[in-house]
């Protein structure tokens, strides 16, 4: 694996690295490291992680931050409140 071979010609120790994803498909870079992390991961992802113990951090851009407190606030002021999202 690449990183692998960086981390031996930089004299870096994976087990002390942190890698972040948000993709199944970078579940062999996380494997190599020893401080895995998951951010706003797919659904495979979040599924590895959490059999894994892996931290999982979801973060909301401010555009869907503003999207979902509009929501909520439209709901309130029309009494639409009681149904789901």
């Amino acid at each position: 694996m690449a990183v692998q071979d960086l981390a031996q010609q930089r004299g870096l120790d994976l087990a002390t690295c942190h890698a972040y994803s948000d993709s199944t498909n970078d579940q062999p870079l996380l494997e190599a490291v020893g401080h895995p992390h998951a951010v706003n991961p797919d659904r495979q992802l979040t599924r590895t992680a959490a059999s894994r113990g892996w931290p999982v951090h979801r973060h909301r851009s401010r555009h869907m931050h503003a999207a979902a407190t509009g929501l909520s606030t439209v709901r309130r002021l029309t009494g639409l409140s009681r149904l789901s999202a």
